[in-house]
């Protein structure tokens, strides 16, 4: 299984298609183990479709402590 390790978490992520590369980002809720998600569009007919499962979701781990939205700017920053 495709994991990748970011910061303190683990997160889980797939590739489909061929092509240039499309990241396919999830909504809340979403989960490659459910049959509808961002691998099963029209995109992988034209791409290689990345999507991964937010922390806490699906087979992402999930931290024992609460996130503000201050904490996810600065992760998203690169600066934590």
């Amino acid at each position: 299984m495709p994991f990748t390790d970011v910061g303190d978490l683990s997160v889980y992520y797939k590739t489909k298609g061929e092509g240039q590369r499309v990241l396919y980002i999830p909504g809340t809720s979403g989960d490659l183990r459910l049959t509808k998600n961002g691998l099963n569009t029209p995109l992988v007919e034209s791409f290689e479709v990345l999507s991964y499962d937010q922390r806490g979701l699906g087979q992402t781990s999930k931290l024992d402590q609460a996130f503000t939205m201050a904490d996810y700017a600065e992760r998203c920053s690169g600066t934590a």
